[in-house]
Parts: structure tokens; C-alpha cells; sequence
């Protein structure tokens, strides 16, 4: 079993089998993608391997970030991204 990814405390652990699964996130890829494609990768005056690498790393780091720091942890968003809201326990 591959050990969880951590951003902070042990509670914000990411199971890379889960993040998938829970994850609906072509809405916010493909907003990504064109936004780096249109106005920064037409423009830049790179050899088109370059340009394909720079989009990939760009557009990978554009979806998880805003996912992994936002989307997940607050319900509003995730309804807006058609995920299951996270129910709130008391201790």
C-alpha cells in the first residue's frame, strides 16, 4: 500500500487510490488547459516540445493546487464540483 500524501497535519493525509475516485475534475482541467494553451503557450517562443512539457506541468500544478487547497475542504465548493459533501462530526 503506497503511503498517503500529506500537505499539512496527519488529518490532511491524500490517499493517491482515493483523490481519483473522489475527484470530478475535467470542468476545472479543461478551464486550465486553455487558459495556459491560449494566452501563454501560443505566445511563448519555445521549441513545441517545450511548450507541451511547460502545459502539462502547468496545467497539473493549476488543477491540484487549487483541488488539493480549496475544492476538498469546503463543502460549497464541493457541490459546485459535483462531489459528495463531507459531513462534519462533533467531538
Amino acid at each position: 500500500m503506497s503511503r498517503p500524501l500529506s500537505l499539512g497535519g496527519d488529518d490532511d493525509a491524500l490517499d493517491p487510490d482515493e483523490l481519483g475516485a473522489e475527484g470530478r475534475l475535467p470542468i476545472l482541467q479543461q478551464s486550465v488547459i486553455l487558459m495556459i494553451g491560449t494566452y501563454g503557450g501560443v505566445r511563448w517562443k519555445l521549441p513545441v516540445p517545450a511548450k507541451y512539457a511547460l502545459v502539462v506541468v502547468l496545467s497539473f500544478l493549476g488543477v491540484m493546487i487549487p483541488y488539493g487547497l480549496l475544492i476538498r475542504r469546503f463543502n460549497a465548493l464541493r457541490f459546485l464540483f459535483g462531489m459528495l459533501l463531507e459531513r462534519r462530526t462533533s467531538d
